[in-house]
């Protein structure tokens, strides 16, 4: 299976078995699977529907570290809108950091269906010769909000993003992947702390919405 941009931060578009094919495992649209056996990103939408306040803001931003250090992930407490914007942070600095791929299991469970396939993703970054080109684009992240809470383990987080367009190649500047990115979508984040004792808050599903879910 492919995987290349895992830059899709988990909500988004659904993308296709061909596209994932070609990526060969890059990244599959960055965490979150998606029906049809696509993968998405981080993605939400922005108006009233779940609990708790909404919280909208702009683009998450990454400033590279020439020293490979990674960003402070802040996936602790209950401000909902901080450690999502945290875990697209850290997973895009992973992206432009990917012999780092072993960090990943600090967002996102093994359980969860697009870690291993990220993993082989950043892996074929790190090890291929493949790069973004022009350099990877962020998430924008618009609205943040929690929509659920079935455990004190558990949380569902109503995200709603916009995917910029990404373009990867090979080592001899042969396309690899040309993202055209994902007008603004919406997704549910299933965050759980495992174990639960755990203060982390790791992903663990991420489901595509086609409308604005209801109040609970």
């Amino acid at each position: 299976m492919a995987a290349v941009d895992r830059a899709r931060p988990h909500g988004g578009r659904v993308m296709s078995p061909r596209r994932r094919l070609v990526i060969g495992g890059l990244f599959v649209v960055i965490l979150a699977v998606l029906a049809g056996g696509s993968f998405v990103v981080l993605g939400g939408r922005g108006d009233d529907g779940g609990q708790g306040g909404g919280v909208t803001a702009g683009a998450v931003t990454t400033v590279v570290d020439p020293s490979g250090t990674p960003p402070e992930l802040k996936n602790t407490g209950e401000d909902w809108d901080q450690i999502v914007r945290s875990i697209y942070t850290f997973e895009h600095w992973l992206y432009l950091h990917p012999a780092q791929a072993d960090l990943l299991e600090r967002t996102e469970l093994p359980s969860f269906p697009g870690y291993t396939d990220g993993k082989v993703g950043l892996r074929n970054l790190a090890t291929k010769g493949w790069r973004y080109d022009p350099p990877r684009r962020p998430v924008s992240v618009e609205l943040v909000r929690l929509q659920d809470r079935p455990r004190p383990d558990l949380a569902v987080i109503f995200v709603r993003s916009t995917v910029p367009p990404n373009k990867v190649v090979d080592a001899a500047g042969q396309v690899v992947l040309n993202d055209p990115g994902t007008p603004s979508a919406s997704v549910l984040w299933t965050l759980q702390r495992e174990p639960a004792s755990s203060a982390q808050w790791r992903i663990a599903k991420v489901t595509p919405l086609t409308g604005e879910p209801s109040r609970p």
